[in-house]
């Protein structure tokens, strides 16, 4: 709700009033909010599916639990989130994801999986880093559209 566009340019237009800055208001229509929303949701989805899939195939756990183990992984992000004393929620989340992925298995290997998960995460993050790296980089705008630009 906070980042529905009425209310996003109700604040920040405040905020660039109280600082002296001209602000611009987005517009975005209800079915491009739409689609965002549900490409994050979709992307949560696999994410939490993924999480849970990791944790199926490096232990052995009885039938069922698939689903809190992903939703688990979706909780623990929130509490990293919230969490105002660590960066990036770091140590809280695992903390979060091993004391609730405890209720299915013992405390030893739940811990060190939400360890493993962050560790697993971080890894792939760098990966895109570097591949994005590699990426040709896009042409500077010529010097005469950056003064169009700025005119206007």
């Amino acid at each position: 709700a906070i980042v529905h566009p009425k209310l996003l340019n109700r604040w920040a237009g405040f905020a660039f009033r109280r600082v002296g800055q001209d602000y611009e208001e987005l517009e975005i229509r209800w079915h491009t909010l739409l689609g965002i929303w549900s490409m994050y949701a979709a992307a949560w989805v696999l994410l939490c599916a993924g999480v849970a899939l990791l944790i199926r195939g490096v232990i052995e756990l009885g039938p069922g639990g698939t689903t809190f183990m992903g939703s688990s992984y979706a909780v623990a992000w929130l509490a990293g989130t919230f969490a105002m004393i660590s960066p990036a929620g770091m140590g809280i989340r695992e903390g979060a994801l091993g004391l609730l992925l405890s209720r299915w298995m013992p405390a030893g290997p739940a811990f060190t999986l939400a360890i493993g998960i962050r560790l697993w995460l971080l890894t792939l993050e760098v990966g895109w880093v570097g591949v994005g790296a590699f990426l040709p980089r896009p042409e500077p705008p010529a010097e005469k559209d950056v003064t169009a630009s700025n005119e206007m």
